[in-house]
């Protein structure tokens, strides 16, 4: 009888330790995190108006012939509108105040194309030039100002040279 204690009695305590849990004690328990996901930016409901382009060379050119003080061949009032660069010609479109050149006769008209051709001829990429006024071809009984001429005759350089 003994000797079956002494075969039972470690069986029952590996039982016992099985079951009591002497592995040590349990691991801490890890904190609990919640994420939250951020909302987005709340949008500013004020509208922000684009950036206007920057003024191109030839608008820059003829706004400056435009403004000069003194006489001007120009219409008072006549003001550039736009100014458009596609292979080498500037269309120019002017106010209508620019319809009134056609009553100041031929030298003040051919005035007022010089002082353009000689403001775009600065400009290396403009080779011709074409006038509209409010975006119409401008139609003159002394100058053809429809069919693009060119901004440099043959003594003028691109860039403004003589």
């Amino acid at each position: 009888m003994v000797s079956r204690v002494r075969l039972v009695l470690p069986c029952l305590l590996l039982v016992a330790a099985a079951l009591c849990g002497c592995h040590g004690a349990p691991p801490p328990a890890q904190p609990q995190v919640n994420i939250v996901p951020t909302p987005p930016p709340a949008k500013d409901p004020t509208p922000v108006p684009p950036t206007p382009p920057a003024p191109s060379k030839v608008t820059e050119a003829v706004n400056a012939l435009l403004s000069q003080p003194g006489s001007s061949p120009f219409p008072k009032g006549t003001h550039l509108k736009s100014a458009v660069v596609t292979d080498g010609v500037a269309v120019l479109d002017f106010s209508k105040e620019f319809n009134a050149l056609g009553n100041s006769g031929d030298s003040v008209e051919s005035q007022a194309q010089k002082a353009l051709q000689a403001a775009l001829a600065a400009i290396p990429e403009v080779q011709k030039m074409r006038v509209t006024v409010e975006g119409k071809p401008y139609d003159s009984q002394v100058t053809d100002w429809i069919t693009p001429f060119p901004v440099r005759n043959d003594t003028t350089k691109a860039g403004g040279g003589q």
